[in-house]
C-alpha cells in the first residue's frame, strides 16, 4: 500500500476521533446555570434558591395519616422532601387548593412544584400561569401549580419547590423561576424517582383536582 494512503487513513482516524469526542461532550447533560447573584435575586424580591434538610420519603399508611396534618409532617413548609401519600397530582396550572401531602408525591418523580397564596396579586397571579402554561406545552411538563392550603410563611406570594430545593419569592419573577426550573427540573435534580413520564392524565393514582379543593384530613388551621 502506498505511504500516502497509510498517512491519510491515519489523518481521518485521528478526525473521527476528536470528532467522537465532541460529540460526547456536547450530549452529556449539561450543567445547571450559576446561582443568581445576591443583587438580582433581592431586586426580584426572591430569596435564594436553597438546599433543605431531607425528610425522607415513602407512603403514609392509614393509620398514619390519622395524626398527619402537614405541619407535623413538614415542619418548615411547603415542603421539598418527607413522607407522602401514594397518589399524585396530574400536571397542571390550577387555581384550587392542592393538599402537600400529595405534590410531594411529585416532587419525588422530578416536577417541580410552584405555590402561590391566596392574597398573590391577580397581575403576578397571571404571570405565574401565563409562564407555566408556556413550560406545560414545551419543554417543562412535570409542573404542578396549585394555592397553598395555608398562609405562605414570611409573606412570600410565591414558593419554587423541588426535591430538596426551596426558593420564595414576593411576587412573581420569571427570571428567577427560569432558572429555579433549569436548575431542578427533572434529572438535574435529587429526585429519587425522577425520569418518569409526567403524570399528564388522571387515573392509575394520578389525581385531578377538576376544579374544585383537593384536600385529606386532618388539615392545618389555616388561621
Amino acid at each position: 500500500m502506498p505511504r500516502w494512503l497509510w498517512v491519510y487513513g491515519a489523518v481521518v482516524a485521528i478526525v473521527l476521533i476528536s470528532l467522537g469526542g465532541w460529540l460526547l461532550l456536547e450530549l452529556r447533560d449539561p450543567a445547571p446555570p450559576a446561582v443568581s447573584s445576591s443583587a438580582d435575586l433581592a431586586e426580584a424580591g426572591c430569596t435564594a434558591d436553597t438546599r433543605q434538610p431531607d425528610l425522607g420519603g415513602g407512603h403514609l399508611g392509614p393509620e398514619e395519616m390519622v395524626n398527619s396534618a402537614p405541619s407535623l409532617i413538614y415542619p418548615d413548609q411547603p415542603p421539598s422532601s418527607g413522607p407522602h401519600v401514594g397518589q399524585v397530582v396530574s400536571s397542571g396550572v390550577f387555581d384550587v387548593v392542592i393538599d402537600p401531602r400529595i405534590t410531594t408525591h411529585n416532587l419525588e418523580h422530578g416536577y417541580v412544584v410552584i405555590w402561590y397564596d391566596v392574597d398573590t396579586s391577580p397581575a403576578d397571579l397571571a404571570a405565574l400561569r401565563a409562564w407555566a402554561d408556556a413550560g406545560l406545552t414545551s419543554d417543562h411538563p412535570k409542573l404542578v401549580v396549585a394555592e397553598y392550603p395555608i398562609r405562605l410563611p414570611n409573606e412570600a406570594d410565591v414558593v419554587l419547590t423541588a426535591w430538596f430545593q426551596r426558593q420564595a419569592c414576593d411576587g412573581f419573577d420569571a427570571a428567577t423561576a427560569d432558572a429555579f426550573l433549569r436548575a431542578h427540573y427533572d434529572t438535574f435534580g435529587d429526585a429519587p424517582e425522577r425520569g418518569l413520564p409526567p403524570h399528564e392524565s388522571s387515573g392509575n393514582g394520578v389525581l385531578d383536582p377538576a376544579g374544585q379543593d383537593l384536600l385529606l384530613p386532618p388539615l392545618d388551621d389555616v388561621n
